[in-house]
């Protein structure tokens, strides 16, 4: 017993004299410090460009020409296409940006030529009303509503600013157009389908309208400013049964289609389809009904501009889950005409927004109450959106 004590305590000393040797455990590294997410090219360009017009706000001459622009803008919110600004009065404003921000005339054109179309205003309507060409000023970009807002000061620093909540130093920002330019100020063209839609004139007074629209919230960032409701009735586009924009009704739908939602909330009255559109559509496919789409947009109106799959796999979920009653047509009885529910078995969607450099976001499909199995104030027409999820409630009726 003696011998295995002393044994014993031998192996103990050298096991200790060899943690004596090999020292105190290593603290647990520190982990590196997260990368940044990486940004697509078209995020980086907006940026840059941001940045060299935020250097050059610098120069009080520079900043009274933006307050000039905007306060020309015949525009809702005051905005100003930004290609057309830089090379208004030959170049004067890229000459300066270009020297300020320390970049040649031609990166600068480059960038902005591979850029889509842009726009610059304030998206917050008391900066608006406030900024009087003073040097207290940020400059904002984005590309999609979900993204952080990126900002420059007047000495090139980059900020991430709140996505939920504008700073109260103003923000001028530098996004992608919600409308189409075509000059400094100019008139909203839109491409008509052939279908007797979109149009500039006087419009016909019978058919369906909207005379009523809500939703759970504006579906748009601060930083893109008061939202851009449109409503787009569906239909097939040729042979293929493949849904297309057959009708839009918005802000710059022109003639009896237009209307502007700035709020979650919308009184009205606005035409949708016409009575000539919808008798074209009953002999076209009898027993079928059209869609009714609502969208916020973020890039060109009228045209939905979306993930294909997101609107596909939206519009397929509502048909299964309301056995296809998922569309609309005319009907007239002795009381009178009213719009309610119908088939729809048309393929969903091709053609229309696959490509794309924004998103709009999706508010939804409009399916009537009596087929939702749910009701929304002052709505007739339920509004789904993806998931199923309730968005809102539209009025629909025929005059």
């Amino acid at each position: 017993m003696r011998h295995l004590t002393r044994n014993l305590l031998t192996l103990a000393a050298l096991l200790g004299a060899a943690c004596a040797e090999q020292g105190p455990p290593d603290p647990v590294a520190p982990a590196p410090p997260e990368e940044p997410a990486p940004i697509s090219p078209a995020q980086a360009r907006q940026e840059r460009l941001a940045r060299n017009i935020a250097l050059t706000l610098n120069q009080p001459q520079v900043r009274q020409a933006f307050l000039s622009a905007m306060d020309a803008s015949p525009h809702p919110e005051r905005k100003v296409h930004f290609q057309w600004l830089l090379a208004a009065n030959a170049g004067w404003l890229r000459g300066i940006i270009a020297r300020e921000s320390r970049v040649s005339e031609g990166t600068l054109d480059r960038d902005a030529a591979e850029a889509s179309a842009l726009e610059v205003y304030f998206p917050v309507p008391e900066h608006r009303a406030r900024w009087r060409g003073e040097g207290d000023l940020l400059v904002a970009t984005a590309i999609l509503d979900s993204d952080a807002p990126v900002a420059f000061d007047r000495q090139g620093r980059r900020l991430v600013l709140d996505p939920n909540r504008p700073p109260s130093t103003p923000v001028l920002a530098l996004v992608p157009a919600e409308q189409r330019f075509s000059g400094p100020f100019p008139t909203i063209e839109i491409e008509g389908d052939g279908s007797g839609g979109n149009s500039t004139g006087p419009g016909p007074s019978v058919g369906l309208y909207m005379t009523y629209a809500a939703f759970t919230q504006t579906f748009e960032s601060w930083l893109k400013g008061a939202p851009e409701f449109e409503t787009h009735v569906l239909a097939p586009g040729g042979a293929s049964s493949a849904l297309v924009t057959k009708q839009c009704a918005g802000e710059h739908a022109g003639g009896p289609y237009v209307y502007d939602q700035n709020d979650k909330t919308w009184n009205g009255m606005v035409l949708l389809y016409s009575q000539t559109q919808l008798d074209q559509f009953k002999v076209l496919y009898p027993n079928q009904g059209l869609r009714i789409v609502v969208v916020e947009d973020d890039d060109t109106a009228c045209v939905i501009k979306t993930n294909g799959t997101r609107l596909t796999d939206m519009l397929k979920r509502v048909d299964e889950l309301y056995r296809q009653w998922t569309g609309g047509v005319d009907n007239q009885t002795p009381w009178g005409k009213y719009f309610s529910k119908a088939t729809s078995v048309f393929n969903v969607v091709t053609g229309i927004g696959n490509f794309l450099t924004t998103n709009d976001d999706i508010v939804g499909t409009a399916i009537e109450d009596v087929v939702a199995g749910i009701s929304w104030p002052g709505s007739n027409w339920i509004v789904k959106g993806e998931n199923n999820v309730t968005n809102g409630g539209i009025r629909l009726e025929m005059r």
